[in-house]
């Protein structure tokens, strides 16, 4: 029994052979493959992405979950992953004098952001602004930047009791007015800010009631900006790091530059320049030659009554500039041409000090 056994799976082995090599021998093309999974009556397969292509959309195919290299874009031009956003506001010309999708109608040159924009092509034209405000920009094909896109903190008005404000929207006090973190507001004279929380800005300078006033990182169980997710969304999540029943999932926006110092007491002192605030650009393309910026704001030089401003090595009565804020660029292809900053504002000299500089993340992916 046992070599006929033997015998008997030698030769269906032998058999199994043969007909394969037959079927190879008629088989003309590649052999079909089987799916790992068949979608219903109709649908059809979902394509294997290929070397090279750009994007792919992750689709379902009734019961069937795979890729199809398919453009995101709106217009179905280029193509792109949807970090970059889906297009509905189309393509968008800022010269200054028209009134255009998302971003309004301009005042002097400038326009003021009201929500986050998703354009499919963006260009902003050489001597036009687009005040951020504390909301995002995204473009799908190309961003051609030879203006300005600023979330830039105010410089104070000299004169005592007119400091800065803080970039994109100011965090001192106030009710959250864009999807990003804002900067602090300068400070008058006399007066002294606490610490910022969750900053990614630069500490305000010093003036000659004080200072500088500085900032904290967020906690690294929240993890980090610098992981472009986060960073498109500008806020992070995670542990809430705190002893027992605080470590609940936290939300954190993060926020940029602490305000600058204003100068000692009086009514005539400078007061402190504002913060800068955050800006996140998600750009396929970018091209220009233009910035984008998260600068602080200059302090305000006192007077002591006199009109004029002193700035002598000695004057306490100057205020200092606002801390840089946070800058996060994501982008597919960059030509460089585009400055990027988050520098801090000047100090207005005698005693105060500048702003310290913030944070400029830029992602290739």
């Amino acid at each position: 029994m046992d070599k006929a056994w033997k015998w008997a799976t030698v030769t269906l082995f032998a058999w199994c052979v043969a007909m394969t090599a037959l079927v190879l021998d008629h088989h003309t093309g590649p052999l079909p493959q089987e799916p790992a999974t068949h979608p219903p009556s109709g649908a059809t397969y979902p394509q294997v992405p290929n070397s090279g292509d750009a994007g792919y959309a992750l689709i379902s195919l009734g019961v069937n979950l795979g890729y199809q290299n398919q453009p995101i874009n709106a217009a179905g031009a280029g193509t792109g992953i949807g970090i970059y956003g889906d297009g509905s506001d189309g393509a968008v010309v800022a010269d200054g004098a028209a009134t255009v999708t998302c971003l309004g109608a301009p005042s002097s040159n400038v326009y003021t952001q009201t929500r986050d924009c998703y354009f499919q092509n963006l260009t902003v034209n050489v001597g036009v602004t687009v005040k951020a405000a504390g909301f995002r920009e995204f473009s799908n094909g190309t961003a051609t930047i030879n203006g300005h896109i600023s979330v830039d903190g105010a410089a104070a008005v000299a004169g005592g009791s007119f400091p800065g404000a803080g970039g994109g929207w100011d965090i001192q006090g106030a009710t959250a007015l864009g999807s990003l973190g804002g900067g602090r507001g300068g400070a008058n004279g006399g007066a002294s800010l606490s610490t910022v929380l969750n900053s990614m800005g630069g500490a305000g300078g010093a003036g000659g009631s004080g200072g500088p006033y500085g900032v904290t990182r967020p906690l690294a169980v929240l993890g980090s900006p610098h992981e472009m997710l986060a960073a498109v969304r500008g806020s992070l999540i995670g542990n809430g790091g705190g002893s027992a029943g605080t470590n609940a999932p936290v939300l954190a926006t993060l926020v940029g530059g602490n305000g600058g110092a204003g100068g000692a007491n009086g009514t005539t002192n400078g007061d402190g320049g504002g913060g800068g605030g955050v800006a996140v650009c998600a750009f396929f393309n970018l091209a220009g030659t233009g910035s984008i910026t998260a600068n602080g704001g200059a302090g305000a030089c006192g007077n002591a009554g006199s009109g004029l401003c002193l700035p002598s090595a000695s004057s306490t009565l100057n205020g200092g500039g606002g801390g840089g804020g946070l800058v996060a660029i994501i982008t597919r292809t960059n030509s460089g041409g585009v400055t990027v900053s988050a520098t801090g504002g000047a100090g207005a000299g005698g005693t105060s000090t500048a702003g310290a500089s913030g944070t400029v993340l830029q992602f290739t992916e």
